[in-house]
């Protein structure tokens, strides 16, 4: 019986660990996006526990085991923690806030040098729901202007910097924006100026087919709708 354990133990373990494998797998969708809220609240090394202040920010502490890593204040929506890494370089980061399309986040990176998370440079802001790509290092965010617009931000990094490359708007009432120089469906423009379009340089394409747009961009905006 001892035997034939010591035989089947290779091929259980086998079992387990493609079982674990795909249910990594399902968290990354058909085009290679990854839902930052689903994205791990604990994390082997680090532990997070944030409290609401009495004027509305939160305070967050960051542990390695037991010991107090640091303490940050931040106006993020919420004091929620999500461990991921944000800027593909192979160590977990914080991103902070995740909650519904109209929060307010914050990204705070690893630092290797002094072990702790520092938040990222840039004046971009981070709202609404996000999608992580690991393959393509950049994630995307998507939120709605009002009742007739959404909007979409294609996020890359410049070193620590967090930029918007391109921001892609979607309106369901043209008339509403016509007088911002939207006239159509869909306007993706370089950079996070939703009205600029006119600007010279600015405009990459404006178009009322799904399907005119970039391979890239009919993927993200599929991957939202799956969320």
């Amino acid at each position: 019986m001892k035997t034939f354990f010591k035989r089947l133990l290779p091929v259980l373990m086998m079992v387990a660990a493609l079982s674990f494998n795909a249910q990594a797998k399902k968290t990354v969708d058909a085009n290679g996006y990854y839902n930052v809220m689903n994205a791990p609240q604990t994390h082997s090394k680090f532990k997070a526990q944030s409290k609401e202040n009495q004027d509305g920010s939160f305070t967050t502490k960051i542990y390695s085991g037991k010991k107090l890593l640091q303490t940050f204040k931040h106006e993020a929506t919420s004091g929620e923690v999500r461990f991921i890494d944000m800027n593909f370089d192979g160590y977990v980061d914080l991103f902070v806030g995740p909650a519904s399309s109209r929060t307010y986040n914050i990204i705070y990176l690893y630092n290797k040098k002094t072990g702790k998370f520092v938040p990222t440079q840039g004046e971009v802001s981070l709202n609404g729901f996000f999608l992580v790509n690991d393959k393509k290092k950049h994630f995307v965010g998507m939120g709605s202007n009002g009742a007739n617009s959404t909007f979409y931000q294609l996020y890359t990094w410049n070193g620590n910097k967090l930029e918007v490359s391109q921001s892609l708007m979607e309106f369901s009432d043209n008339e509403y924006d016509e007088p911002n120089g939207f006239t159509t469906k869909y306007t993706l423009i370089r950079g996070n100026d939703y009205y600029s379009s006119a600007s010279v340089g600015c405009l990459i394409m404006a178009t009322n087919k799904f399907s005119k747009l970039p391979k890239e961009w009919q993927k993200i905006i599929k991957s939202f709708e799956k969320m």
